[in-house]
């Protein structure tokens, strides 16, 4: 494992995001450091920071000056969701069904955590009701994990 030193500028550019400082800091990293390009079948699992690292670092690492890193986001990185999320539809169009991971807050209780018990009946709601494709709620629930588990 090759280690590198993380730009100085990534604490003020994500000065806002205080409690996420570390894992966003790690995966601007992994995109800007040339990680990803020197190792381009890596899969990198991001797990309880919702969808909203999304774009916070899509943000940082273009306004720290490097092109857009959703190339990368799409290619090497899956993310559980909490389906509960008001912008869930357009976070999930904008990484793709194809990097979700169905994730649960249960048993433990947390700000966002009152649809912890709800969230299998939520999921599944959204698929009856067609807020979810057939193929979108199998990716999020099932494919993608076995994709991660092959190889």
């Amino acid at each position: 494992v090759q280690t590198c030193a993380l730009p100085i500028y990534w604490p003020q550019i994500f000065a806002s995001n205080y409690e996420y400082l570390a894992p966003l800091i790690t995966i601007s990293g992994f995109i800007t450091e040339g990680i990803l390009d020197r190792y381009p079948d890596i899969r990198i699992v991001v797990a309880e920071l919702g969808l909203d690292w999304i774009d916070q670092v899509r943000s940082a690492v273009i306004s720290a000056g490097f092109p857009d890193p959703m190339p990368y986001l799409k290619r090497n990185f899956w993310t559980t969701c909490e389906i509960e999320d008001p912008e869930f539809k357009r976070k999930a169009l904008a990484i793709g069904h194809d990097r979700l991971l169905f994730g649960t807050d249960f048993p433990h209780k947390d700000p966002g955590g009152m649809h912890s018990y709800n969230d299998i009946a939520k999921i599944n709601n959204m698929l009856e009701i067609k807020e979810l494709s057939q193929e979108e709620y199998d990716k999020i629930c099932f494919v993608n994990y076995n994709f991660l588990k092959s190889r």
